[in-house]
């Protein structure tokens, strides 16, 4: 019998590390989500606000230029969000070439 619970000791054993990587990178995945849900409704939201209090047309006028501030704020934060999606990306690889490797 020993023999036979052998090989399925360590194959639970490489299930578990997999199922632990991959709850952890899930985990990470769904956080960079979130976060950059809540950075764009927020952003979105400021605009509305601030675009709701447009009066005049100087102030029209104030609002459109602002925009390129918003737009360069927005094109770093696409950016920023493209670089930690690489990352996590290549995080899952390793974890994975790592337990494919190292069991």
């Amino acid at each position: 019998m020993k023999h036979v619970t052998m090989p399925f000791e360590a194959y639970r054993s490489v299930v578990v590390k997999f199922n632990q990587a991959l709850a952890g990178q899930i985990a990470y995945f769904a956080e960079l989500q979130m976060n950059s849900l809540k950075k764009y409704t927020d952003l979105g939201l400021a605009q509305i606000k601030v675009a709701s209090s447009v009066s005049d047309t100087r102030g029209l006028q104030e609002f459109v230029e602002s925009q390129s501030a918003v737009a360069s704020f927005l094109n770093q934060q696409l950016a920023n969000d493209s670089q930690a999606l690489a990352k996590w990306g290549y995080d899952c690889y390793v974890q994975a070439d790592s337990l494919v490797h190292k069991g």
